[in-house]
């Protein structure tokens, strides 16, 4: 990108990084593993691999399955 700024945009079903993602709400959501980003609401961005602002994410809490 742009002076070294790329956007963190974490695709559903990746794992939840919280060194990148900000968990927004969890949601039991079936079919889903718990960690799995089930809903991206905003992408983040890097600046020379620092974090400016993390992608704000839906998580998956499923125990079961």
């Amino acid at each position: 990108g742009k002076h070294g700024v790329k956007a963190v945009s974490p695709a559903i079903g990746d794992v939840f990084d919280p060194e990148l993602h900000q968990a927004m709400f969890e949601a039991p959501l079936p079919g889903t593993k718990a960690g799995q980003i089930i809903q991206v609401l905003l992408e983040g961005f890097t600046l020379h691999d620092r974090l400016l602002r993390p992608a704000q994410v839906g998580v998956s809490s499923n125990t079961a399955g």
